[in-house]
């Protein structure tokens, strides 16, 4: 038999299609994220724009119905800045994640090392630990609904509620 059998053939086009299918779907995978990855640098954005004291960063990641605490969204956006400035925030990081996906919505658990510059607090870093709850939107994009503090050293995260975040 030659090379031109159409069963060659036919087996060489469905190995190209294939090939194909799966650089497209490499490619399409690259370029799209997925919510998790979304919300991951969701959180990222959140924590920078409050060290860079960056309202339409923090803003365009809230949900319109956030909360914290007894905090609504605009007293969210304005005690970040304020307690960013009041403390000497200079840097955060997040030193620990654990990520929870349920339908429409996505918990991401985490540690952040906050350094400061403030005579107003006993050390330069200060470990706090959040959770975050992002919902999903009609659009595709996620959006920061409610903040809970955990804790941070000996504070407990009712207690960082009350000291910091009441109405």
């Amino acid at each position: 038999m030659s090379g031109n059998c159409p069963t060659e053939q036919a087996r060489s086009a469905r190995g190209a299609l294939r090939a194909a299918g799966r650089i497209l779907l490499g490619v399409v995978s690259y370029l799209v994220d997925t919510p998790k990855e979304k919300v991951i640098k969701g959180t990222h954005a959140i924590l920078q724009a409050t060290v860079a004291r960056d309202k339409t960063i923090l803003a365009a990641n809230l949900h319109p119905n956030a909360t914290l605490a007894g905090w609504r969204r605009q007293q969210i956006i304005d005690g970040a800045v304020q307690y960013a400035d009041q403390f000497g925030l200079k840097s955060a990081t997040i030193t620990g994640t654990e990520i929870k996906e349920n339908p429409g919505m996505i918990t991401v658990t985490m540690r952040v090392i906050g350094t400061f510059q403030s005579q107003k607090l006993p050390y330069d870093n200060v470990p706090t630990d959040w959770q975050l709850d992002w919902w999903g939107t009609t659009n595709g994009k996620w959006l920061l609904k409610d903040i809970t503090p955990i804790g941070s050293g000996n504070l407990k995260g009712d207690q960082m509620s009350r000291q910091y975040f009441s109405k």
